[in-house]
């Protein structure tokens, strides 16, 4: 018989991790285009400076996603992995151009 030998990657409450990244007008266009995103504020800087941001952003779905790249990145250094549920809060635009900190903290761990 070949039995294949599984390792349990664990989360612990209170774990944190973060990375910092440098995002530019380019790649959130780039981004935009990937995920079908025509919203203009994001790559249309004359459109974007007649919004209440007064300039171009990121998506939602770009700084969840690279959220979501740096808690893939952390567990999978302990092995196999898989997140099934998430919460993120969007407190304020994230500006095309600007350097963010991206944080996770984990709330909580149901085993199962």
């Amino acid at each position: 018989m070949n039995f294949t030998r599984r390792t349990v990657v664990r989360a612990y409450p209170r774990e944190r991790f973060s990375s910092e990244v440098t995002l530019s007008p380019e790649t959130v266009v780039d981004f935009a285009k990937a995920a079908g995103d025509n919203n203009p504020i994001h790559y249309d800087p004359e459109f974007a400076a007649t919004t209440r941001y007064g300039r171009t952003t990121a998506s939602g779905p770009h700084t969840t996603a690279l959220l979501l790249a740096l808690t893939a990145s952390h567990f999978s250094k302990r092995g196999a992995m898989l997140g099934l549920e998430f919460w993120v809060r969007f407190r304020r635009p994230i500006y095309a151009d600007e350097t963010i900190f991206l944080e996770w903290m984990v709330v909580k761990v149901t085993q199962n």
